[in-house]
């Protein structure tokens, strides 16, 4: 890959998931769930990974999920990641695509395929 076309990936990551300013280490984090498929990953095994402080990685999942915000009760979130309980230990969550998240892992290795 070129820098033309990491350029191109951080652009399509952006505009599909609506986030105007996303910091390279969320496309980062992002390429780690991508990675680990339908099982999921949790929060910490990918900010151990990457070198992430585990309470940044936790609010990215947050704003990067769908979520009820408490005060306005409204939906609130880029929702390209769900959550679900972690089937060998319930009080862990584990991290996948949404269907949105997939759409925007499709649109990137379309980039990444024209090398």
């Amino acid at each position: 890959m070129n820098f033309d076309q990491l350029a191109k990936v951080l652009e399509v990551f952006s505009s599909e998931t609506g986030k105007k300013d996303v910091p390279a280490h969320w496309v980062q984090f992002f390429c780690h769930v991508v990675s680990a498929g339908p099982r999921g990953v949790t929060t910490k095994e990918v900010a151990d990974e990457i070198g992430m402080n585990q309470g940044i990685a936790s609010r990215m999942v947050r704003i990067m999920s769908r979520y009820m915000d408490t005060k306005t009760r409204e939906m609130e979130g880029y929702d390209v990641y769900i959550t679900f309980l972690d089937h060998e230990y319930r009080h862990r969550q584990r991290i996948a695509l949404s269907a949105k998240g997939k759409v925007v892992a499709e649109a990137i290795q379309k980039v990444m395929d024209k090398a």
